[in-house]
């Protein structure tokens, strides 16, 4: 059996991820105003396996320069320039070759070649940006160096001016899909962006269900939901090896299935555990500090 005091105090943090970078966000605002949704999907896609604090400076750049497209409250002209944009960049071969295709890269034409859009340019242009990270304001000479990021940054653009027109807006898209039962369509449509993956694919669809605040669902309902939203990291892959040491870690969806069947015959709900395993691994010295030792105190 489990150890089900563990498992509540990873539920728990998960509620305080919740509380502390989900319910920011105003799920109303994000429904109607999708370049609020966009915002909301780069917070989560720039989320690459690298510091936190590198993630959030490329974001703030990407989003700089987007803006620099916008004129002032015009979000239907933005949005037109920017499938525009986007539209450009497929009808050039050497443009969609290098920067929306999958494969490698030459770098040595990667320059050369991004003069060729405008947008493109900028992504690979450093700029002086104003970045403000957990309180502290700072400013730093930043571009996206990485072509993935470039990649995903236009391939997320592609997806949001498709020719579906639902598409516009990415979170709601996403949360219709849930709720109409088409997860797992949703799942593959975002797994299909190049840079995205399941890891980033889970961590969308999860955050949206926890802020829409979505019923906990039964075991037989919910192991097939569950698993399209339930994110897997190295941290994950060993808690699940702790619990089952025939399971192969390197399979995503074995993982899954151990750590959701433990949710499920211990009634701990999958959305907070899942964010919770991140919150611990991400801030496991101040929780180590606030939540434990300080709460004891050593007479004398």
């Amino acid at each position: 059996m489990e150890n089900i005091i563990l498992l509540k105090n990873i539920e728990y943090f998960g509620n305080k991820y919740t509380d502390e970078h989900v319910f920011k966000y105003n799920k109303v605002e994000l429904e109607n105003n999708w370049w609020e949704a966009l915002k909301f999907f780069y917070s989560k896609s720039f989320m690459r396996g690298r510091k936190d604090k590198l993630s959030h400076e490329y974001l703030e750049f990407t989003l700089s320069v987007l803006e620099e497209f916008k004129n002032g409250d015009d979000l239907d002209g933005f949005y037109d320039k920017l499938k525009a944009m986007v539209s450009d960049i497929e009808k050039n071969k050497d443009l969609k070759k290098m920067f929306m295709d999958k494969g490698k890269v030459d770098n040595d034409v990667i320059y050369k070649t991004a003069k060729k859009s405008e947008l493109i340019n900028k992504l690979k242009t450093k700029k002086n940006i104003e970045i403000e990270y957990e309180k502290e304001k700072y400013k730093k000479y930043i571009h996206l160096g990485n072509i993935l990021d470039i990649k995903m940054t236009l391939g997320v653009l592609k997806f949001v001016t498709n020719t579906d027109i639902k598409r516009k807006n990415i979170f709601k898209y996403v949360l219709d899909g849930i709720e109409e039962g088409n997860v797992e369509k949703i799942y593959k449509e975002l797994d299909g962006i190049i840079g995205i993956g399941d890891k980033i694919s889970t961590f969308v669809i999860r955050d949206i269900m926890l802020l829409a605040e979505m019923n906990f669902y039964s075991q037989k309902d919910g192991s097939k939901l569950y698993k399209y939203a339930f994110p897997v990291d190295t941290w994950v892959a060993q808690l699940a090896k702790t619990f089952n040491k025939e399971i192969n870690t390197d399979k995503l969806d074995e993982v899954k299935e151990e750590m959701l069947n433990i949710c499920f015959n211990n009634k701990i709900n999958p959305l907070e555990f899942a964010a919770g395993l991140w919150y611990v691994g991400a801030n496991s010295l101040d929780i180590l500090m606030t939540e434990f030792l300080g709460k004891y105190k050593i007479s004398n």
